[in-house]
């Protein structure tokens, strides 16, 4: 997340890209979307995540650990 430095004060400006889908803006909470919706986030260590609220992203993005995915500033 260092590479998105200041862009992080404007997460709805960062768009996340796994696969053929992509995360328009960040939250902070998962309580900012409806149950079922892709959120990209912060976790608690600081590490950029792609979650489902109540649900598995892991399943649902036929996921696994180590897959590439990749964080862009929109501000522009």
């Amino acid at each position: 997340m260092d590479d998105l430095g200041e862009a992080l004060a404007h997460k709805e400006k960062i768009h996340v890209q796994f696969k053929d889908v992509e995360v328009k803006g960040m939250v902070d909470t998962f309580g900012e979307r409806s149950v079922g919706d892709l959120v990209a986030l912060l976790s608690s260590t600081g590490e950029l995540i792609l979650s489902v609220v109540n649900g598995n992203a892991a399943e649902r993005l036929h996921a696994k650990i180590g897959d590439p995915f990749e964080a862009k500033n929109h501000a522009n």
